[in-house]
């Protein structure tokens, strides 16, 4: 029977689901954690995110779609200001955060069992 390791399943994981990465146009790289490497809490964080039901059931809620991909990037940030940094850098452009939230998504997901 073959014989594996913890430490070799882990390298793996981390290989596989290591953070997405955005490098900055001044060069300074921002980092986002993967959902599956994010505790539990933080998760539920995430899912409650993309509850656009009931982010617009809330009052005066007048979130659109880039709102939530703002608020993703805003949970899953590796370090303080992260975020803060990558919004600056991107602003207000719907294309921009779509294709952001498209490679996160694409780049972090877990494949197929």
């Amino acid at each position: 029977m073959p014989s594996i390791t913890l430490n070799d399943i882990q390298s793996a994981a981390d290989k596989k689901f290591g953070d997405f990465e955005v490098v900055l146009p001044d060069g300074e790289t921002v980092t986002f954690i993967p959902a599956l490497r994010l505790p539990k809490e933080t998760r539920r964080k995430l899912g409650k995110a993309f509850d656009i039901e009931a982010r617009a059931a809330e009052e005066g809620n007048d979130d659109d779609m880039f709102d939530v991909y703002k608020d993703v990037f805003r949970i899953t940030q590796r370090h303080a200001g992260d975020f803060d940094k990558l919004e600056k850098a991107v602003g207000d452009d719907p294309a921009v955060w779509e294709e952001l939230s498209t490679s996160f998504m694409q780049d972090t997901q877990a494949g197929e069992a």
